[in-house]
């Protein structure tokens, strides 16, 4: 008995703690006017040591984003008015920041497929401010890449329990 108690006891002491899985994850907050948006993203430097480069690659990392994360008029991607640059951040995190401009006003979408390529199940958290003053929120993965910015303010029941669903299955 005491025998099998130091064993638990051993097992209990050299175990690492069990949390549930951390999920990566991005963040962007899309503020839109007339002819574009100003774009901000925040990820963490984890998140960010996942792509194929030095962490400290500053320009590289803008560009990836700019690419990746895309306001899209008629489905045609509005391009950088200027190059991303990256702000100052809290220990840990990356902020970065761009403006696109549309040359051609049309139906708005945006759309996210960053670090999908190194993190399959990566989730993608975008607060759009529309030029009216509504806002939008949604969550963009691998499965939901894109939000049309004519949709609804709220996501629906059945997609939130989707999402959950495909959240637990994988």
């Amino acid at each position: 008995m005491r025998r099998t108690a130091a064993v638990v006891a051993l097992a209990l002491a050299a175990a690492t703690s069990v949390a549930a899985h951390d999920r990566s994850a991005s963040y962007s907050i899309w503020t839109l006017d007339g002819d574009g948006a100003h774009v901000t993203v925040r990820l963490s430097a984890l998140e960010a040591s996942r792509l194929p480069w030095p962490p400290g690659d500053a320009a590289r990392l803008g560009s990836y984003l700019a690419q990746r994360l895309r306001l899209l008029s008629d489905d045609a991607p509005c391009p950088p008015a200027a190059a991303p640059r990256v702000l100052p951040a809290g220990e840990g995190q990356l902020t970065v920041e761009w403006r696109v401009a549309c040359p051609h006003p049309g139906r708005l979408a945006v759309e996210s497929a960053a670090l999908l390529e190194v993190a399959p199940s990566h989730m993608h958290f975008a607060r759009i401010r529309r030029a009216d003053g509504s806002r939008l929120e949604r969550v963009l993965s691998d499965g939901d890449r894109r939000v049309a910015l004519d949709a609804p303010a709220a996501p629906s029941l059945p997609a939130a329990v989707r999402l959950g669903v495909e959240h637990i299955l994988t």
